[in-house]
């Protein structure tokens, strides 16, 4: 029986290699829609392809890559980093997934327009994030170090790292067994640094093979090594049929992730997946949740201790400041009981002043008469000719006088300093309370946190109805109208999606979506018919040349033809109408961008009617040639500004990029 290892953190390059398989399957062909950075270490691709269901990948530097069926938290601002990929890599199709060498690296050739950039994903250590171009130069990097066999600096020249491991796909018997025979150390931990395959399988070839893990190297012989390059052969073929699975220490504590199973933990409950994927998702999307609470925790310990320490501060000052004022009202008190011998003193001085004698020679004279012990010249201390001032001491208590005021005016002085000091410690303890109670609300807020976090799970991300892949909104009588968003979606929604019985929209110009009402076998009311070709209009070329009315028709689905006349041709998307069209006239481009609270709060747009009978929180918009980000981060302005204060924080959480994706042609305008 294994002793049971650390929880997995990471990803062997074994593992690799299947999650690498499973990407080129799954996700090439997709486009980068969007992309955030909810964490230092991870990134978040929004993935689409026309038709298609939309797909998340979750990039965790030094961790994994996965596709995740869960939310993940988009911070509202994207980072630098996020900026820069987002500038070279939005709207980019990704051609191919690669592991170098085998290595614990995956590399995603993204076209762009006229450009393949690389952005490449290092698995290994603390990870990185690196974007490379077509002519392998550096253009941006999560993190940048100079190391001795590389600079990850930009505008340096990417390189891989050097490897010191066999390619245990490509490397021979030969060559395993000349390179085993040069090295020393027992043969499990060996073999791993050899191969660099991880623990788990080299332990899983060795058991494999027969042979004792623990054994020095130098005892194996010629058959043991075969044997060992056999079963690691072996087990890397088990990759040609993978059963992805989870390893479980108990009933709900995974510590493993596996593309197949290994005998060494036959011992241990397993839970298996339909792809790895899955099973990659589900394992690190808990790791990820669970590293993030504990962050959230220790964030508001680190604020109470802050707290703490504040309160420790304002509570030392509180005892300067009752000092000094204890100290204040003492010496006014003084100089009003010895007003008398204080007065002649300072009167001494300043006559000797107008005798014209000498600062120096006055100290001398008072230090001299108070040897002899004579009041009121026993209270001296010291004189000051800048300030013009007399410290004595009085009672064991140490103050000064100011030779150019009267002992009275002297006493109320001090007394004046007593009252302002005691306002200070009224600030102080107030302040004080004010410390105290965050640092109990923060302590509250712990204890909730905690209570929360055994209930809290991740949350799924909701299952997209097919029409949500489109445009789509509800008319006011209730029918789903849905369009398409390019020639793609236009003609899977025509092919897959319309019924005989509904009506098909699209406006009277080249550049135009085509919209459906959904009808199921109901006939919509002219408001509705209405609203479906203002839809159309608005999303259609007319208002990206600033239109400000469009003539829309619409046609059964029976109408439609992709039988193009001869010598002619029909694109993706395009079909012809065979019949009568029947017309809406002058229908005018504006639209409502509004948002409903239902749970997390959800963008809408289309026609003013329909939206305003779904939410009283929009804005309208009209065609204009202000950019998409202004627009939305005024639409979200004002929507904040409409809502009531415990929806308003809601509204800021919203990603400008919600809204962005409904502005059509990305230009708008609003009053």
């Amino acid at each position: 029986m294994v002793n049971l290892p650390e929880q997995k953190t990471g990803l062997s390059s074994v593992e690799v290699s299947v999650l690498c398989d499973e990407l080129n399957k799954k996700i090439v062909e997709y486009y980068v829609e969007n992309i955030y950075h909810p964490s230092f270490s991870t990134i978040l691709l929004r993935l689409n392809k026309p038709a298609s269901p939309e797909k998340w990948l979750v990039v965790e530097a030094g961790r994994a890559v996965y596709l995740t069926s869960y939310v993940v938290e988009r911070p509202a601002k994207p980072s630098t980093f996020c900026s820069a990929l987002r500038k070279h890599l939005l709207n980019g199709r990704i051609r191919e997934v690669e592991q170098p060498n085998f290595e614990r690296i995956l590399v995603f050739h993204i076209l762009t327009h006229n450009e393949v950039f690389r952005l490449v994903v290092e698995l290994f250590g603390k990870g990185n994030i690196i974007l490379v171009d077509k002519e392998d130069k550096i253009v941006q990097a999560l993190t940048y170090k100079k190391m001795r066999d590389r600079w990850i600096v930009r505008g340096e020249k990417f390189k891989l790292p050097p490897s010191t491991s066999l390619n245990p796909e490509k490397t021979s018997l030969t060559e395993f067994s000349s390179r085993l025979k040069g090295l020393k150390g027992e043969v499990v931990r060996v073999l791993a640094r050899l191969l660099g395959i991880g623990g788990s399988y080299t332990e899983e070839v060795l058991n494999v093979a027969g042979v004792n893990k623990n054994l020095s190297l130098n005892s194996l012989t010629d058959e043991d090594i075969r044997k060992i390059y056999e079963a690691l052969k072996k087990v890397l073929d088990r990759r040609k049929n993978p059963k992805p699975c989870m390893v479980f220490s108990d009933e709900n504590n995974p510590f493993e992730v596996l593309p197949f199973p290994l005998t060494i933990y036959n011992q241990y409950k397993h839970r298996f997946y339909g792809s790895f994927n899955e099973a990659l998702d589900e394992y690190f999307t808990k790791l990820r949740f669970s590293r993030e609470e504990e962050e959230k925790r220790e964030k508001l310990l680190t604020q109470i201790e802050e707290y703490k320490r504040i309160f420790e501060e304002q509570k030392t000052n509180l005892k300067t400041l009752e000092k000094l004022e204890e100290k204040n009202r003492l010496v006014g008190d003084l100089i009003f009981r010895f007003a008398g011998e204080l007065q002649l003193l300072t009167e001494n001085i300043l006559k000797m002043l107008r005798d014209g004698i000498g600062w120096e020679e006055i100290k001398n004279r008072l230090t001299s008469t108070k040897m002899e012990g004579k009041p009121p010249f026993t209270y001296f201390k010291s004189l000051n000719p800048k300030e013009k001032t007399v410290e004595v001491c009085v009672e064991n208590t140490d103050f000064k006088l100011n030779l150019e005021k009267s002992v009275y005016q002297n006493a109320s002085l001090y007394y004046e300093e007593a009252k302002k000091t005691h306002e200070k410690i009224l600030r102080v303890k107030e302040a004080m309370d004010k410390t105290l109670k965050k640092i109990k609300d923060l302590e509250a807020g712990v204890e909730a946190f905690k209570a929360e976090t055994e209930k809290e799970k991740p949350k799924k991300l909701p299952e997209k109805k097919w029409f949500e892949k489109y445009r789509f909104f509800y008319s006011s009588e209730g029918f789903l109208v849905v369009s398409g968003k390019d020639a793609y979606s236009n003609e899977a929604l025509i092919k897959r999606y319309t019924e005989p019985w509904d009506l098909v929209f699209h406006a009277d110009i080249v550049g135009a979506p085509f919209t459906v009402i959904k009808t199921q076998g109901k006939t919509p009311n002219q408001e509705t018919i209405e609203e479906a070709a203002q839809f159309t209009a608005c999303y259609s070329r007319a208002w990206k040349d600033g239109f400000s009315s469009i003539d829309v028709y619409y046609v059964k689905p029976e109408q439609l033809s992709k039988s193009a006349p001869s010598g002619q041709y029909l694109g993706r998307g395009s079909f012809l109408v065979v019949g009568k069209k029947n017309y809406v006239r002058n229908v005018p481009l504006r639209l409502m961008v509004g948002v409903k609270f239902n749970g997390e709060p959800k963008v809408y747009a289309g026609p003013v009617s329909a939206i305003k009978k779904l939410t009283s929180y929009c804005v309208e918009i009209f065609p204009g040639e202000e950019d998409a980000k202004k627009v939305a981060f005024k639409l979200r302005k004002k929507i904040f500004e409409l809502t009531p204060k415990d929806l308003k924080e809601k509204v800021l959480k919203i990603p400008l990029e919600n809204f962005i994706s409904l502005i059509p042609y990305g230009k708008a305008y609003i009053p």
